[in-house]
């Protein structure tokens, strides 16, 4: 069975494959970035402090989250939609980096909070970044088909990823997780980011013929 014929299957139509095959990749890239900085995030931060500490963790998380979402939503009415989602992916990257340079050259325990943290704010970036892009990509119904699918690419990365972690500490040990999530997040195809531009542009185009043609239509109507 070739991948037209297994997407087929699946429910996707023909003219979507590429569609379909970059926001899975996509998806799947994301989950490597959330599934390697979590699992070492978590270790560093347990190694560090133990679980006594994890209910400040989770005090912290609920404040800089909706904190988060708030600047997000401000730079969402300044800046474009291609520019808010480049940046959220590149802070993101930004974030993992920094966060391994961190542990690489202190012991200090904010670092380790740092690290602890950084599985909700990927998550938090990396979700509004993907899913506002794939609204963009997708129309209504291939939204409702296709997003069960892209979706589950996360999960396979995950299930994946978790059994072959003690693979890939024993290589090149817990720290170096975040390069792995580095590289995930990294190594998408941001292009599509641009191609979100042109495709809400050409929306709202649509959007402007549809609504002048029902406007002209009911103004016939009411003529005749």
């Amino acid at each position: 069975m070739n991948f037209k014929a297994f997407t087929s299957a699946l429910g996707v139509k023909d003219g979507e494959g590429r569609l379909f095959a970059d926001l899975l990749l996509l998806n799947m890239l994301i989950g490597v970035a959330r599934n390697f900085a979590w699992t070492v995030g978590a270790a560093l931060f347990l190694e560090r402090f133990g679980a006594a500490y994890q209910p400040y963790l989770f005090l912290l998380n609920s404040v800089l989250i909706p904190t988060l979402a708030a600047i997000y939503l401000r730079m969402e009415k300044r800046l474009t939609f291609r520019a808010l989602t480049i940046g959220s992916f590149v802070v993101v990257l930004t974030y993992i980096v920094a966060t391994r340079l961190l542990v690489m050259s202190t012991n200090a325990g904010w670092v380790a909070f740092m690290a602890g943290m950084s599985f909700d704010v990927i998550f938090f970036l990396t979700g509004m970044g993907y899913w506002a892009l794939a609204g963009m990509l997708c129309d209504v119904r291939q939204s409702k088909r296709l997003f069960p699918l892209i979706g589950s690419g996360e999960w396979i990365v995950m299930v994946v990823g978790g059994f072959a972690t003690p693979w890939i500490v024993s290589l090149i040990g817990t720290a170096n997780l975040f390069w792995v999530a580095a590289a995930g997040m990294g190594g998408g195809d941001w292009s599509r980011v641009a191609d979100s531009d042109s495709q809400s542009e050409a929306r709202r185009c649509h959007k402007t013929v549809d609504g002048g043609r029902r406007h002209a239509t009911q103004a016939n109507r009411n003529d005749a």
